[in-house]
C-alpha cells in the first residue's frame, strides 16, 4: 500500500530512488510523503486502465472490447489488429542536476551582502533577499521567493560550506520575517495638510506645486510610496500621473528617503496629454499614501489656475 510514505527524509529519497521518481523539486518532508502517495495512485490508475470494463484484460492497453447486442463483443478479426506500437522503457529519473559552483557562490554572495540595517525596515530586506520585486509584496510571492532559493542551496544540490549555511539561515529568516510583516500590516492613514500652489510662468509653463505632511499614525502602517493624480473633466475620474517612492536624488546628489518625501511639481509642459486639465478655473490635485498592505484614502485640495 502507500502507507510506506512514513520515515525519515533520508528514508523517502532512497524509495522514491528506487522506484525512478525525481524528488529533487521538494524541499520540505511533506513534499517527499505527497510525492510518494501520488506514484501509487498513478500505478493503481494505470492498472485500471489496462483492465477492460468488463473484468478481461485486453490485447493492449488502447484496446477496448465493446458488448454486442447479443452477448460478448466478438474478436476482432485479425486483418482488423494492429501491431502494438513501439514504446521506449521509462528513464529513470535521479536527482536533477547540480546548479553550477559558481551560481551558488553568486546566489551566497548576493544574500551575504544585504545587511538589515541598509534597509528602512526588516520587511524591505526580506523581500529582497527573497528577491520578491517592488509591487508584488504578498505571502504567495514570499513563499515562491524562499522555495526558489532553498531548491538551490539545498544539500543535495549544492555543497555545505559555512556560507552556504548561514545563506539558507537568512533565507527562512527573511521568509519568517516577511510573512510577518504581512500579516500586521495595515495601509496607511491619510496624508495631512495638502496644499497647492500654482506659479504662472508663462503660457504652457504653469506649475503646481503640491505638498502634504505624513500621517500621524505610522505604527502597524507604514508608508512605502506616494501616489499623486490629478481629476481631469476629459475622463471624469482621477488619473495617476506619479509614484514617488524612495530612490536617488539627483538634485540632493543623495538617496532620499520616505520621510523626505513631501511634495511634487506638476509641469504644464509634462502633461500635455491632458489639455482640459489646465483649461479649468480650478483643478483638483490629490496625493494617497500607499504600503504593501494597501492604499489610504486619497487628500485633495483645489488648485486655481486663473491666478
Amino acid at each position: 500500500g502507500s502507507g510506506g510514505g512514513g520515515g525519515s527524509i533520508a528514508e523517502l529519497k532512497a524509495k522514491l530512488a528506487a522506484r525512478g521518481i525525481d524528488y529533487s523539486a521538494c524541499v520540505e518532508k511533506a513534499e517527499l510523503q505527497a510525492l510518494w502517495i501520488r506514484s501509487f495512485r498513478s500505478a493503481a490508475a494505470a492498472t485500471a486502465f489496462r483492465e477492460s470494463p468488463f473484468g478481461q484484460p485486453s490485447p493492449y492497453p488502447w484496446q477496448t472490447p465493446r458488448r454486442s447486442v447479443g452477448g460478448d463483443a466478438p474478436s476482432p478479426p485479425p486483418q482488423e489488429q494492429r501491431s502494438p506500437p513501439t514504446v521506449e522503457p521509462a528513464r529513470s529519473l535521479g536527482p536533477a542536476a547540480r546548479p553550477s559552483c559558481s551560481d551558488v557562490r553568486e546566489e551566497v554572495s548576493r544574500i551575504l551582502k544585504l545587511r538589515q540595517e541598509a534597509f528602512p525596515n526588516t520587511a524591505a530586506w526580506a523581500f529582497e533577499v527573497l528577491g520578491v520585486p517592488k509591487g508584488c509584496h504578498d505571502v504567495a510571492a514570499a513563499q515562491r521567493g524562499y522555495r526558489a532559493l532553498m531548491k538551490r542551496l539545498h544539500p543535495d544540490k549544492a555543497d555545505q560550506s559555512e556560507g552556504v549555511v548561514r545563506a539558507a539561515e537568512l533565507v527562512r529568516e527573511a521568509r519568517d520575517a516577511a510573512e510577518r510583516s504581512l500579516l500586521r500590516l495595515r495601509p496607511p492613514e491619510q496624508p495631512r495638510a495638502v496644499r497647492a500652489e500654482v506659479a504662472q510662468a508663462g503660457a504652457g509653463r504653469r506649475r503646481i506645486r503640491l505638498s502634504w505632511s505624513a500621517p500621524l499614525d505610522l505604527q502597524g502602517a507604514p508608508i512605502s510610496r506616494y501616489l499623486v493624480a490629478v481629476v481631469d473633466p476629459a475622463y471624469s475620474r482621477a488619473l495617476t500621473i506619479a509614484q514617488l517612492e524612495p530612490d536617488f536624488n539627483q538634485e540632493l546628489g543623495r538617496f532620499q528617503r520616505i520621510e523626505e518625501i513631501t511634495s511634487y511639481t506638476l509641469a504644464e509642459e509634462e502633461l500635455r496629454k491632458l489639455p482640459r486639465f489646465w483649461q479649468q478655473p480650478t483643478a483638483r490635485v490629490q496625493v494617497a499614501a500607499c504600503n504593501d498592505a494597501g492604499i489610504s484614502m486619497w487628500a485633495g485640495v483645489d488648485a486655481n489656475l486663473r491666478r
